[in-house]
């Protein structure tokens, strides 16, 4: 993923033990990550607190904090870049072993041998879960972000800082965590996601999208638990979530199809992942993918939101992917990244965790489906697909909403019954041609 700078380190040394804001520094051992380089920032959770009420047993609990921190920074490229008050930042050539190192600590400092007086506080009491233990001691928040941050070395003590955005989002991302917790930016789990048995199996969970202070773009956050502490339940993050999503707005009421709206809801709620409305031209599938939208996107339900984007002008794998990526809000194209559109989006997808997208009239770009939807599926297993289509898509698991026709009206049927055969048949009510042509 990225180089590391070589140097000549200083013997280590630590000062003092941080109380009061003043920084602990000990020279790494390891090469320090250049180029693309994964952060780390760590916290403590409720150390005010725990300072003002047990000072002698927090100053013990540091020191053994720290120890816990360090012990596996060598085994996995960390390099601790600096230490303030309880606060870590280490920097890793590698996401996996940052993200393993994550969660190997988190393990670590469970079974660490905290002073009783620390014990006995609140914030760092022990709690059991349904497997057992899954609080004890000081409780750390982590945050995980990967970008090219700026490096300078440090002539004199051979020391290497990151500064610019990418440190400033890895920070925020580790402050909207509650104690215990490892948050990973969606761009960091996108180089881990495919390594699940590395790092042990463990419990994954998409959390949406996020406002970090200070940071203009929303953040896709991703919860990950070691295996054996799966039984922690966190409070809400400390940020607010974006509620994103984009559907067209309707014209008028929609009048019937209310089946065809219950089965859908339906389909979703059962596990599909890919729903197709199917029938010819004119037949309302692209009104009736409309309103199910707008209903989903009003009902907030969907945790990444839910977007609608129409494929009629494209005709190749370029044009599906530049339509959804403008309906997501996706670059296609972005510095450092050598990635195809289609793999870019599906890795957006799946940092949105739980997503609807709606995709209309399809028919004409089929072929292209599986290079384009199919992978999506793949990347992005939380993502769900509604797509309208004159053509079954004939990808696995597709699950088919034959859309039946509406019905004629008879001759000298008048407008309020036509209306009447709408509520049966599901046609809108902003069809005053059909109205004019029975009164008539």
């Amino acid at each position: 993923m990225g180089s590391v700078l070589r140097m000549v380190s200083p013997l280590s040394t630590m000062e003092g033990p941080g109380f009061g804001g003043a920084p602990r520094r000990r020279s790494s051992t390891v090469a320090a990550p250049t180029g693309t380089v994964v952060l780390v920032f760590t916290e403590v959770q409720g150390s005010t607190r725990l300072w003002e009420q047990c000072s002698g047993g927090m100053r013990a609990a540091l020191d053994i904090h720290d120890r816990v921190l360090r012990a596996l920074l060598a085994e996995h490229g960390g390099y601790e870049v600096k230490t303030q008050g309880d606060s870590f930042m280490v920097a890793f050539p590698s996401a996996v072993e940052a993200v393993c190192w994550c969660l190997r600590t988190q393990q670590e400092l469970l079974r660490a041998p905290w002073p009783e007086e620390l014990l006995a506080e609140p914030d760092a009491a022990e709690e059991l879960g349904p497997g057992g233990c899954v609080y004890r001691g000081l409780r750390v928040r982590m945050g995980v972000h990967l970008g090219e941050p700026e490096c300078r070395l440090d002539a004199q003590t051979g020391e290497v800082d990151y500064f610019g955005r990418v440190v400033n989002v890895a920070a925020r991302v580790a402050s909207a965590g509650q104690g215990g917790q490892v948050l990973v930016s969606g761009m960091a789990w996108a180089r881990v996601e495919g390594e699940l048995e590395v790092l042990g199996r463990p419990r994954v969970h998409a959390l949406g999208e996020y406002h970090l202070q200070g940071v203009e773009e929303a953040v896709s956050l991703v919860e990950v638990l070691p295996a054996a502490l799966v039984g922690r339940r966190f409070e809400a993050l400390r940020v607010q979530r974006v509620l994103r999503g984009h559907v067209p707005g309707e014209t008028g009421e929609l009048i019937g199809r209310q089946e065809e709206l219950a089965e859908l809801r339906r389909c979703f709620d059962s596990g599909a992942r890919l729903v197709t409305l199917l029938g010819p031209g004119g037949m309302g599938k692209s009104r009736l993918a409309t309103r199910f939208g707008n209903l989903e996107l009003a009902a907030r339900t969907w945790e990444g939101g839910v977007w609608m984007c129409e494929l009629t002008d494209a005709a190749t794998v370029g044009d599906i992917c530049h339509a959804v990526g403008q309906a997501l809000g996706v670059a296609l194209t972005r510095s450092g990244e050598d990635s195809e559109p289609a793999e870019r989006l599906g890795r957006a997808l799946a940092g949105r965790g739980d997503v609807l997208l709606i995709v209309d009239n399809v028919e004409h770009v089929i072929q292209h489906l599986p290079a384009t939807l199919g992978r999506w599926r793949a990347l992005a297993p939380q993502a769900r697909f509604l797509v309208t289509s004159r053509e079954s898509l004939l990808l696995p698991e597709e699950r088919v909403i034959d859309l039946e026709p509406l019905e004629v009206p008879e001759e000298g049927e008048t407008c309020k019954e036509l209306m009447a055969a709408a509520m049966r048949c599901g046609c809108s009510s902003s069809a005053p041609g059909r109205c004019a042509a029975a009164s008539s």
